[in-house]
């Protein structure tokens, strides 16, 4: 056994090196091997197994069965940490009693460097202008010291409107931004302090530390305006009072346990303050003072000065009616009365949401939900991490277990049963709760694995080696979700789009999401104030109901209205809209003549005469695969326009259609129309030049003509792949094949996508169909060992699996239910899946529809149509990165009225949320057939 660590070490060199420079044959791969796993051997067999041992660990990727450095690269980070962790941390003692009521100064010093790491960490990736939605808001009422919507969040808008005035070199914008950094920070520092007090090691804390700083949802929250993240940290700090006034109590201190217990209430009545949901970790630390401290019971007089100080946290309440009066937004003289004060501070405008699902068939999804939320945040080795942390409490620490476990339990459970559209944001003080049981876990490993000698010593180091390396892993995962990232600058964009577009003296009704950037750029920033930007709120009748009568409303006033929302068809008895940015412009004047920003051109196609055009997106001008070109066409009628007559806009090369759109063609009643074309090309769009067609269809007439010429890119990042590899071409070593995918959705049909990274370091996507994947002829390429292999293999989902392609980077994995059978009135729940390849800040809609035909097999006798948010709400679109995965379950139901033997079938759609537009299917079979992703067949029970 002596020398196998040494040649284990001797052989993984020989591997990297020999994929990293090519061997001719497996000849010279045997000998590389045994001459490097000689030479390993003979100099790690002085040292005894339980030094070399880590060296086993590269045995992982020795019996890999594909190249892959960066593979190999953590593989041997994860063998050097495991060196490390087994000369430092199982056999050190304990460097502070967790009962001690002293803290180290090295545990100060740790928590500080901790706090200031990660403060430049989030400054670094902080979103550097204003946001949409709650954000933007937030920004609006801290620069103004005015009230945002219920609970109203005192505490935050003052602390906030105290950055703005401290820090007046940036946008208030920022300084809002920067709040939630500073926040967050001294979170990840609070979590570092209770997590070295909860088990009396440092380790532990820095890698609770790392785990929560770099999780989904915390650095999200880190970088922009919100109010998650001061909810994070005062849930960390009652935690930390919580320990240590446990640890002042076990060691019989008195005096030091009564001034925590008055932090703890302290804290307790700031936190309720700013949220209310902070109530539940509130109920969980009150039980946890009674179990610790039974006295407390029979001494009432202890409970004197805690209950001061936690009605003094309710002190920055007097905030609201303070500013009832004030002429900023979100003030009202309800606020100074006190059935407006409670009904604002109670937010009892939300109490439907609460406990909503609570249908055991619905409990359980939602509950299944809650853990692809954590996977959204965590690593797959830090959940397990977390998990064993809270075995290993109930175990050794069961009053610790129910601090962190029983908070932890109760923000899933509310999450689970609450109605909110984003889970993900209302579980962080449960996130924080759960970096702790990761710190139980690696605290309490060392002592676990003593009781077992070396081989216990050994499965430590093995295990905190692995916990490392993912939660440090993470913060690559998950670098996509910081507001630089994410948000960047999309909400100015679209905001200033509609303001520099609007008439004078227009209204602009608005979704909540862009009203607050355009009330930033107003109020703030003093941008046209003639404008009037109004949130369009739900009024109890269906929401489209709504927009269409306040458009309606605005434009008999005589103003010109645009609109944030795109009906699904035309208004009758309006004007013709023309777009401006994603939104439209209801106008009361003919356009006349050519907006400034359009090329001229004269292009004759049917009955219509185009004489401009304009390419808004991409900005480059340089279109890629899988990414919106956004251009708008302005024409006028040549003759008479059939009814049913529709535009179209094809690019194309090589007579192939690579992207479309099709527009109704409906003109002004006077004056150039503008309609605007958004086409998605495929991800197998070649790099050059395409040519774009603008054409006419209907009546017997099917016509394009040229409209311009653009160029086209390749991807810039990786596309997303579920089987990922890395092959190099040998006739071109700079190409290498970085990973493949199946698609088997049609039926008796096979798509192969071969994923490739370029020699400019940019990517494209290759596609082969049905009878052509077995004739698919590749050069070699380096394998194993960096020896040449000639045949290819693409094994894993060769026979099943799906992998349907949409735009904005999202890919439908999802899995099709062929020959189900339901009885009339019988409910199903179809499961879908999706991944992202890159973040994104839109709203899309999971669209899924049960489908009865008729006898014909075509035309539909009923359906039941599931619409919702990804994942029953918890997990927006709006929040996913690059490289998130989430399942969304949809209920349908077979309608009563089917009957026996009625073909049954099933569609999948996304949409975005506001403006109804479906979001583009890249598979051309498919859309060939129908405008969706089939997702069944079968039939109505006998």
């Amino acid at each position: 056994m002596r020398f196998t660590s040494g040649g284990a070490l001797g052989i993984f060199v020989a591997r990297v090196l020999g994929e990293a420079l090519g061997l001719p044959g497996a000849w010279a791969a045997v000998a590389l091997s045994g001459l490097l796993g000689a030479v390993g051997a003979w100099l790690l067999a002085r040292r005894p197994l339980a030094q070399t041992w880590p060296a086993l660990i590269l045995l992982a990727y020795i019996v890999y069965p594909e190249p892959d450095m960066a593979l190999a690269g953590r593989v041997a980070a994860t063998t050097v940490l495991a060196v490390a962790l087994v000369k430092l941390y199982p056999v050190r003692p304990r460097t502070v009693d967790p009962l001690s009521p002293q803290t180290s100064r090295v545990d100060w010093l740790l928590a500080a460097l901790s706090t200031v790491a990660f403060f430049g960490l989030y400054v670094a990736t902080l979103a550097p202008d204003v946001l949409a939605a709650d954000s933007g808001e937030l920004q609006v009422v801290a620069a103004q010291l005015g009230v945002a919507h219920p609970p109203g969040f005192p505490l935050y808008v003052m602390v906030a409107h105290l950055f703005t005035r401290l820090l007046p070199f940036v946008s208030p914008a920022y300084a809002v931004n920067l709040f939630s950094a500073v926040t967050s920070a001294l979170t990840v520092g609070v979590v570092y302090l209770s997590a070295a007090r909860l088990t009396g090691r440092r380790l532990p804390g820095l890698v609770a530390a790392v785990a929560l700083g770099t999780a989904t949802t915390f650095w999200s929250q880190a970088t922009t305006a919100n109010v998650r993240s001061l909810t994070g940290l005062f849930a960390a700090l009652i935690l930390y009072a919580l320990i240590r006034f446990r640890g002042a109590t076990v060691d019989g201190d008195k005096i030091a346990a009564d001034c925590w217990l008055i932090l703890t209430a302290l804290f307790m009545g700031f936190g309720l303050t700013h949220h209310v949901s902070l109530l539940f970790l509130v109920a969980v630390g009150l039980l946890f003072i009674l179990i610790v401290d039974r006295s407390l019971m029979r001494t009432p007089r202890r409970w004197l000065w805690p209950v001061v100080a936690g009605l003094a946290g309710l002190a920055p309440l007097l905030y609201l009616p303070l500013r009832a009066a004030a002429e900023v937004r979100g003030a009202s003289p309800d606020l100074a009365t006190w059935p407006g004060f409670l009904e604002h501070v109670l937010a009892t405008g939300f109490r439907g949401d609460l406990f909503y699902y609570l249908a055991p068939g619905d409990l359980w999804q939602r509950l299944l939900i809650i853990g692809n939320v954590l996977t959204f945040q965590f690593g797959t080795l830090v959940l397990i991490g977390m998990g064993f942390g809270l075995v290993v409490l109930l175990w050794r620490d069961r009053r610790a277990a129910w601090l962190l476990g029983g908070a932890f339990t109760a923000y899933a459970l509310v999450a689970a049963t609450y109605r909110a559209p984003q889970t993900v944001e209302y579980m962080l003080p449960a996130y924080i709760a759960a970096a702790l049981l990761l710190a139980a876990a690696v605290g309490h490993l060392p002592a676990i694995g003593a009781r077992l000698g070396e081989a216990g010593k050994a499965a430590v180091a093995l295990a905190v080696a692995f916990i490392l390396m993912s939660a440090f892993g993470q913060g690559f995962a998950n670098v996509s979700a910081a507001g630089r990232n994410h948000e960047a600058t999309s909400a100015r964009d679209y905001a200033l789009t509609l303001l520099d577009g609007a008439p004078a003296d227009s209204v602009i009704l608005s979704h909540w999401h862009w009203a607050t950037p355009l009330w930033y750029l107003q109020e703030v920033e003093g941008l046209r104030p003639d404008v009037d930007v109004r949130f369009v709120f739900p009024e109890g009748e269906p929401y489209e109901a709504t927009w269409e009568r306040r458009t309606r409303a605005e434009l008999a006033a005589g103003r010109p209205v645009i609109t944030t929302w795109v009906p699904v068809s035309p208004l009758p008895e309006l004007p013709v809209p023309e777009p401006i940015g994603e939104a439209l412009l209801y106008p009361t004047e003919a356009r006349e003549t050519l907006p400034e920003s359009f090329t001229p051109t004269t292009v004759e196609v049917g009955a219509v005469q185009v004489v401009g055009y304009r390419l808004e997106q991409p900005q480059t001008g340089v279109l890629g695969p899988g990414v919106a070109s956004v251009i708008t066409v302005a024409w006028r009628p040549a003759g008479e326009l059939q009814a049913g007559a529709s535009l179209f806009l094809h690019v194309a090369g090589d007579g192939v259609i690579y992207a479309q759109d099709d527009r109704p063609a409906i003109a002004a009643a006077d004056g150039l129309t503008l309609t605007q074309f958004r086409a998605t090309p495929r991800l197998w769009l070649p790099t050059g030049s395409m040519i774009v067609y603008i054409g006419m269809a209907g009546d017997g007439v099917n016509d394009r003509e040229v409209l311009t010429q653009v160029r086209t890119t390749s991807y810039a990042a990786a596309p997303l792949t579920r089987n990922r590899v890395s092959r190099v071409v040998m006739d071109s070593l700079l190409n290498r094949l970085v990973g493949y995918d199946w698609d088997h959705t049609l039926a008796e049909r096979s798509r192969l996508y071969l994923h490739w990274r370029t020699t400019a370091g940019e990517y494209f996507t290759q596609t082969v169909d049905d009878a052509a994947i077995d004739s698919l002829t590749l050069a070699p390429y380096r394998g194993p060992w960096g020896v040449p292999v000639a045949r290819w293999q693409f094994p894993r989902g060769r026979e099943s699996g799906h992998y349907v392609p949409f735009g904005e980077g999202i890919v439908w994995t999802g899995e099709t239910f062929n020959g189900v059978t339901l009885s009339p009135g019988e409910a199903t729940v179809i499961d879908q899946a999706f991944h992202s390849a890159r973040p994104i800040n839109r709203d899309y809609v999971v669209s899924v529809r049960l489908i009865g035909l008729e006898p014909d097999g075509v035309h539909w006798a009923w359906w039941d149509l599931q619409d919702s948010v990804p994942a029953m709400g918890a997990i927006p679109t709006l929040k996913w990165i690059a490289g998130s995965f989430v399942r969304s379950p949809h209920r349908v139901t077979a309608a009563a009225t089917a009957t026996p033997g009625q073909t049954l079938t099933g569609a999948l759609t996304l949409y975005d949320a506001f403006t109804n537009r479906p979001l583009p299917i890249l598979d051309e079979r498919m859309t060939a057939e129908n405008p969706w992703v089939p997702l069944c067949e079968g039939v109505v029970d006998q």
